[in-house]
């Protein structure tokens, strides 16, 4: 399932849900700049990120930026975040996040994020509270959407940098 948001300033942010057709273009389509974080709920698989194979570990995640192609063995298995720089900024809010350097554009590319047991608990109570707000369609929605966006974002930093 892949389900859209997109508010008056452009903004994009998408959740794909088990969907068989998710993969990243990066640079084959540079129309769609989006930021892209993806966690790996089902078995090990394999991921390929611009024509190189690797290692997609089970209960972890990855992190992709815009110009990144990528596609997966298994992408019905993966439940996937991506957002413009409209929908949310990192650079303009990385003292909110602190994840600009690091998760996205740090030295360690792709850095696939493990999650203990408790983390991985963690990422499936966030994707609910996720799945529950594409439900509400109010006004309120966007800002509810990027608010779990920085949960999200700062919780798996806090994962990584551990």
């Amino acid at each position: 399932m892949l389900r859209r948001y997109i508010d008056i300033t452009s903004g994009e942010f998408l959740m794909h849900e088990y969907n068989p057709n998710f993969i990243g273009l990066g640079l084959i389509k540079p129309s769609e700049p989006l930021n892209t974080l993806v966690y790996n709920c089902g078995k090990n698989q394999k991921v390929t990120i611009d024509e190189i194979e690797y290692d997609f570990p089970e209960k972890s995640i990855l992190p992709l930026i815009v110009n990144q192609n990528f596609n997966f063995e298994n992408p019905e298995q993966l439940i996937a975040w991506q957002f413009n720089r409209e929908f949310y900024c990192i650079l303009d809010h990385d003292s909110e996040v602190g994840c600009v350097g690091f998760l996205f554009y740090g030295i360690h590319h792709p850095m696939f994020i493990k999650l203990n047991n408790e983390e991985d608990e963690e990422i499936k109570y966030l994707t609910k509270r996720f799945q529950s707000e594409w439900e509400a369609n109010d006004r309120f929605q966007g800002e509810m959407l990027r608010t779990l966006l920085k949960h999200l974002i700062i919780k798996i930093t806090r994962t990584a940098k551990s």
